[in-house]
């Protein structure tokens, strides 16, 4: 299930003349982080995908709520105790506010990330960040440091134990109602916003025919220069749409080595089967290809979770048969093509003494934001 998430803030319990101490009489805003069933692909592209469990995971949550007008801090949350969040799809977290927040119901701002850890991302967020620093907070690769989260120097291979960083803002959101009970929204709707992954997958397999002649060995792969962004930008400037990136204007300038094979790849009867269809949509393809694999079909020489850019990936795909060696290139169909929370495929089969390449966009790894009637919560 994808990283979705409804937040809703809700103020309850609200006494007049209340102290810190007694947590009791204390105004709380309630956060409710929920997980919406998986939509229907769309046909933007060829569709959205289920992510694998390890790309949902949330490990920890930072919530922060801002007065629009000032930048006032109205509260902030941060929590490990997200076990309700991952297994039963939601959770409610709370965080007290003030009388004069209550009195007054300004607009608010509300920034949300997950999986934020300072080892993997090179960001360090907390209470005291300001709305302007969380607007300013980014990945970088900083020049002469190998600090380079989700960037080319140290390739992520895998999701990291803090789990793929995830952000989400709701701004200059009405707070409605009256005490004891508050909400961010209208009298008729709940505000909504979603958690999306900041970065997107790059996957490579490959495959032959098993009744070919001679050997064929699959050399590496690389990624072309200036497509790569050195800085990207944790919060977008506005609602997630599919296609919307945040990122620098300076790019990593020298190509890169993603795979170093020099190995032989799985066979099987007819490597064509593997290759898009147009009458599949995103999931089909990505679990023809899992069962590929997984049947040793299918050859996984590589996957990588990397920084968003608005640029089209290219590359080269370098092979050998019959010990001539010989080059392939991929191209993703247009800039934009890699955006935050996007999952791509590059399928190489070697068939009919040529190798064909086909690169798929499998969209998004399913988020969406899901309507909701407000009830009385």
């Amino acid at each position: 299930m994808g990283p979705l998430l409804l937040v809703a803030c809700v103020l309850a319990a609200c006494t007049e003349g209340r102290s810190a101490a007694d947590e009791a009489d204390s105004c709380v805003l309630s956060i409710y982080v929920y997980a919406p069933e998986h939509p229907q692909p769309t046909r933007a592209d060829i569709g959205t995908v289920d992510a694998w469990n390890a790309e949902d995971e949330i490990t920890t949550l930072q919530i922060w709520v801002f007065t629009h007008s000032g930048g006032d801090l109205v509260g902030y949350l941060s929590t490990s105790e997200v076990e309700n969040l991952n297994t039963l799809g939601g959770e409610t977290y709370q965080m007290v506010v003030d009388d004069n927040f209550v009195q007054n119901k300004p607009a608010v701002d509300v920034y949300v990330v997950a999986n934020m850890a300072t080892a993997t991302t090179g960001i360090t967020l907390g209470e005291t960040t300001t709305p302007a620093e969380l607007e300013a907070a980014k990945m970088e690769h900083r020049d002469g440091s190998s600090v380079d989260p989700f960037g080319l120097t140290t390739l992520v291979t895998s999701v990291p134990t803090a789990g793929l960083p995830m952000s989400g803002t709701l701004r200059n959101q009405p707070v409605y109602g009256s005490a004891p009970v508050l909400r961010i929204g209208t009298e008729n709707q709940m505000a909504t916003a979603r958690l999306v992954r900041t970065v997107s997958k790059l996957r490579f397999v490959a495959s032959r025919a098993d009744q070919m002649d001679g050997t064929f060995q699959l050399l590496d792969i690389t990624l072309d220069g200036e497509k790569i962004p050195l800085q990207e930008f944790v919060f977008l400037t506005e609602d997630y749409t599919q296609r919307n990136y945040r990122i620098g204007s300076t790019y990593e300038e020298d190509s890169k080595v993603l795979v170093n094979w020099n190995s032989d790849v799985r066979t099987n009867e007819d490597p064509i089967v593997y290759a898009y269809a147009q009458e599949k949509d995103g999931q089909e393809y990505e679990q023809l290809i899992d069962k590929g694999v997984q049947e040793e079909k299918l050859t996984q020489a590589g996957l990588f979770y990397l920084r968003e850019t608005d640029r089209k990936l290219t590359g080269t795909i370098r092979y050998s048969v019959a010990d001539v060696e010989k080059s392939a290139t991929f191209t993703m169909s247009d800039d934009g093509d890699f955006t935050r929370n996007h999952s791509w495929i590059v399928y190489a089969y070697y068939g009919a003494n040529n190798l064909n390449v086909n690169m798929v966009d499998v969209m998004d790894w399913r988020t969406t934001e899901v309507d909701h009637e407000v009830y009385n919560w």
